[in-house]
């Protein structure tokens, strides 16, 4: 699993990237917040990343069935803009 951070219209957000796409965490989590960041995704620990895991591969298996819908959620990498992977490193 490879995290992301990126852009899409200029609005920073944190990805999983799946082969030649970007999945939107904000609706892995079903967290609209602009608090979501690398820095609190990471700081959250395993926890949260087994989450993200199980999510993606259940996403990845229903892509694969054709039974789910993709739109805002799933970005081709074309389509965004992949950025600094923690934006202020310290």
């Amino acid at each position: 699993m490879k995290l992301v951070c990126f852009s899409l219209s200029g609005a920073p957000r944190v990805g999983v990237l799946i082969e030649n796409s970007v999945i939107d965490l904000s609706f892995i989590l079903g967290e609209r917040d602009e608090r979501l960041n690398m820095i609190s995704v990471l700081s959250a620990g395993e926890p949260l990343l087994g989450r993200i895991r199980e999510t993606v591969l259940s996403f990845s298996d229903k892509l694969q069935d054709g039974g789910l819908h993709v739109e805002h959620m799933m970005y081709s990498l074309a389509d965004v803009k992949l950025m600094a992977p923690i934006p202020r490193p310290g």
